[in-house]
């Protein structure tokens, strides 16, 4: 960790995020109770980065992944696909009302809403993986 980024001073959320990650080497088994409370001491009257990183010289980084509980998919995807499933269920409804309703047989239409589906799983396994990513190469600035 260079100097400067040594000396900076750390936020609230950065000692919340420090905590968590003490929480989870104590749950591993890496702290015993005392030198858990000891060290979240430290965490809570630690200023700058240097601080916090001495509090974690000999504990591993715990993978961020692990302890936030957080979705694969942004939350716009989520949005998406709820939308776009809705829309699908109203023209199999309607297409369905349509095919009982004519003696005729009615031409499966929905079936074009094939190519819409196709481009937003595309889109979808991009952002997720760009996201995953995103989500794994998260460390502390603690960590250096």
């Amino acid at each position: 960790m260079a100097q400067q980024q040594r000396n900076m001073r750390i936020s609230d959320e950065d000692r919340r995020g420090a905590a968590e990650e003490l929480r989870a080497a104590h749950a591993q088994g890496r702290l015993s109770l005392t030198e858990y409370d000891t060290r979240l001491d430290g965490v809570n009257r630690a200023t700058t980065y240097g601080d916090l990183a001495k509090i974690f010289t000999d504990l591993p980084a715990v993978s961020h992944a692990r302890t936030e509980r957080r979705s694969s998919a942004p939350k716009w995807v989520r949005i998406v696909w709820l939308w776009w499933t809705v829309t699908l269920v109203i023209n199999l409804a309607v297409w369905a009302l349509v095919r009982f309703q004519l003696s005729d047989d009615v031409h499966f239409w929905p079936v074009w809403l094939l190519i819409p589906t196709i481009a937003i799983a595309a889109v979808t396994y991009r952002a997720t993986t760009a996201h995953a990513a995103k989500q794994a190469r998260r460390t502390p600035a603690w960590r250096g």
